[in-house]
């Protein structure tokens, strides 16, 4: 699992290995949003190598495994 915090601390990234997704919580741990990581033809998956907060973009930073990609969700 890899976790991060949003800096004003509303937000909780959790990027799973199995299934390779990436959830976003809200502060009452209530599930805001859920993407599953892997291209858009869903052919293959990767898992996270890294996630960040880039508080200056008020995004995350998910760094794909194996995936050539870098995510930024708003």
């Amino acid at each position: 699992k890899r976790v991060v915090m949003s800096a004003d601390d509303r937000l909780l990234l959790v990027a799973t290995q199995s299934p390779p997704t990436v959830r976003i919580f809200d502060r009452d741990h209530k599930l805001v949003r859920s993407y599953p990581i892997a291209t858009r033809d869903g052919k293959k998956s990767s898992g996270a190598y890294a996630v960040y907060d880039a508080i200056a973009r008020k995004s995350f930073l998910i760094v794909l495994r194996d995936l050539p990609e870098l995510w930024e969700i708003s």
